[in-house]
């Protein structure tokens, strides 16, 4: 990733289109907008659209805009996406999944810097940087002629793979930490950690769905977690299951049960001292424990106390 950025930050210095391409989830439009912020079109427009949002009428539509009268609900002229992003720089997510008749009409914009509105007849001039991003395989997409050559080749000068979260585990500390101290701020949870444990099961879950995936999962863990910590077991249940799936399939070599109990107690009796601020009575009471008991523990487990 440190790679791809400084990549970006060079290409940035100059106007050539950009494709990037990556798994659904894995970042692509935030290096889009470093590129933009980057550049020195920053001050310009920033447009983002989504290819796959439309269906094909409504798509042309919104690229290129239209005249007044270019079909039954076109009182006024508008302009479309092209011309907003004048002087600044169209993100054009899901570039793939564009019908080949827009395609067409892209390549133009893209080559000639020129387009015409939906019923018009006089071509407008653009000055638009394109930086475009796919979760597919252009180059199988143009041997399948689902994708023009042409304009895989205007819109590729340059190239930026970024790779899945599976093959950055050393983010998954950083960013989990990250986006736990955003939403437990939002959520006026401030201090709200991840325990160790939860990092553990993070770093070897597989994140199909990438950095937006881990990004939902610390935020429903922050909005369920009850202690000062995030536990495990407040992860999504597919992240767990996910865990002991790989445990029962792996050579796991199993923790003796009285070994997990006594652990399993003593994070009980922190905890309950940790929310009831080391009130031993008010802690014992809270996990139906008498506090002779609770004691005994106490000192067993070299938990200390403040009362």
């Amino acid at each position: 990733m440190v790679k791809a950025y400084a990549l970006a930050r060079r290409l940035a210095r100059s106007d050539i289109s950009v494709l990037i391409s990556g798994e659904t989830g894995s970042g692509k439009e935030n290096l889009a907008v470093a590129l933009h912020q980057w550049s020195a079109r920053s001050s310009g427009p920033w447009v983002a659209f989504n290819c796959a949002a439309l269906p094909e009428s409504l798509a042309e539509s919104e690229l290129f805009g239209y005249e007044r009268g270019a079909f039954t609900d076109a009182r006024v002229a508008k302009r479309g996406l092209l011309e907003r992003a004048q002087g600044g720089t169209l993100f054009l997510d899901e570039v793939g999944e564009l019908p080949l008749s827009i395609q067409s009409k892209l390549l133009r914009a893209v080559e000639c810097r020129r387009i015409l509105r939906l019923g018009g007849c006089t071509e407008i001039d653009i000055d638009v940087r394109f930086v475009t991003a796919t979760n597919r395989d252009l180059a199988q997409n143009v041997r399948d002629n689902r994708f023009r050559s042409d304009l895989l080749f205007r819109i590729a000068a340059a190239s930026i793979p970024i790779p899945p979260l599976r093959e950055r585990r050393s983010e998954v500390r950083l960013l989990a930490a990250k986006f736990a101290r955003a939403e437990s701020q939002r959520l006026a949870r401030v201090g709200l950690r991840l325990s160790e444990e939860v990092i553990g099961v993070l770093e070897a879950y597989s994140f199909p769905g990438n950095v937006r995936e881990l990004k939902n999962a610390i935020e429903y863990a922050v909005a369920v977690a009850e202690g000062p910590r995030i536990e495990v077991h407040d992860l999504p249940s597919h992240i767990i299951g996910a865990r002991i799936a790989q445990a029962v399939t792996s050579n796991y070599k199993f923790t003796p049960i009285a070994d997990e109990i006594r652990a399993l107690i003593r994070r009980r009796i922190v905890e309950a001292l940790e929310r009831h601020d080391g009130v031993q009575t008010q802690a014992a009471a809270a996990i139906g424990m008498p506090l002779r008991t609770f004691t005994l523990r106490m000192r067993q487990y070299g938990i200390g106390s403040r009362r």
